[in-house]
């Protein structure tokens, strides 16, 4: 998003569908390659998130936690499903 300066945004989201508490995160960055298992620091950050999905899983079985990654360049959504939540 340093690249886009003031033009650059971010929104972040919250809502509940039925039992579920969701959280979108939607930017219009460069995208990324979700699938790409590499060491660089781009990808970083997603696998931190893969290891905290991970480890809510393993404590809260009973109330999985989703994580769907969709990008695109200009277009990337992070949407976290906590399911039965609410």
């Amino acid at each position: 998003m340093t690249s886009l300066k003031e033009k650059g945004r971010i929104l972040v989201k919250i809502a509940q569908h039925h039992k579920n508490l969701i959280i979108n995160i939607n930017d219009n960055g460069k995208g990324f390659n979700a699938m790409q298992k590499n060491n660089s620091k781009s990808s970083f950050g997603l696998k931190l998130s893969q290891e905290r999905v991970a480890l809510l899983n393993q404590l809260y079985k009973e109330h999985p936690t989703l994580l769907q990654i969709d990008s695109t360049p200009g277009n990337t959504t992070i949407s976290l499903t906590l399911t039965n939540w609410i």
